[in-house]
C-alpha cells in the first residue's frame, strides 16, 4: 500500500496527462496538489489559492464532489473542505458546470441560513454532534439535487476541461 499521494504526479506534464484515463486524469491533478498541501496542511487554503487557477479549480471541485458523494453537503461544510465553498463555486463556473454551480450556490445559501444551528453543533466537534446536526438541516434535499446530476458527471466535466487545457496543468519547470 502506498503512503501519500502518487509520486508520479509530483510534477505534471502534458505527456503524462495525455496518457491517463478520465478518472485517473482528475486523480493525477488531485495527487499533484496533495504533494503541495500535505507537508503543511494547516495552510491548505493559502497553498491552494497560490496554485494556478485551473489546478486549484480541479482540486477544490474534486474535494466538493468527494465530500458530497460521501456524506452530503453537511459533511462538506462540517469538514475543512467547506472553507473552499466559494472557490469551488468559481471552479465549477470555470469548468463549465453550471448545473453543479447552481446546486452548490443553493447549498451555500442554505448553509448560511442555518449557520447558527450548525455552529452550535460544530463547536462540540464530535461524530454524535455531526449526526445530530444533519437532523436539523435541510441540506439533504440539496444533496439529492446534486446526486441527480449523475455520480460521474463532474469527473467527466473536469477531465474534458483538463484535456482541452493541458498547458494550464503543466508544472512550471516543465512548461
Amino acid at each position: 500500500m502506498q503512503d501519500g499521494p502518487d509520486p508520479r504526479f509530483r510534477e505534471l506534464s502534458a505527456d503524462i496527462l495525455r496518457g491517463l484515463t478520465d478518472n485517473d486524469l482528475v486523480s493525477a491533478v488531485y495527487a499533484h496538489v496533495l504533494h503541495h498541501v500535505l507537508p503543511d496542511l494547516a495552510h491548505e487554503v493559502t497553498i491552494v489559492t497560490g496554485l494556478p487557477i485551473a489546478v486549484s479549480a480541479i482540486y477544490v471541485t474534486a474535494l466538493l464532489d468527494n465530500e458530497v458523494l460521501n456524506g452530503g453537503f453537511q459533511q462538506f461544510f462540517w469538514n475543512s473542505s467547506g472553507a473552499f465553498a466559494l472557490m469551488a463555486l468559481e471552479g465549477l463556473e470555470r469548468l463549465g458546470a453550471p448545473k453543479h454551480a447552481a446546486v452548490l450556490q443553493s447549498a451555500i445559501a442554505t448553509f448560511e441560513a442555518e449557520r447558527p444551528v450548525f455552529d452550535s453543533y460544530r463547536a462540540l466537534d464530535t461524530s454524535d454532534a455531526f449526526s445530530e446536526s444533519v437532523k436539523h438541516s435541510s441540506l439533504g434535499v440539496i444533496d439529492e439535487q446534486y446526486y441527480d446530476l449523475g455520480f460521474d458527471a463532474l469527473t467527466d466535466i473536469q477531465a474534458s476541461y483538463i484535456r482541452s487545457h493541458l498547458e494550464e496543468f503543466e508544472s512550471p519547470e516543465r512548461a
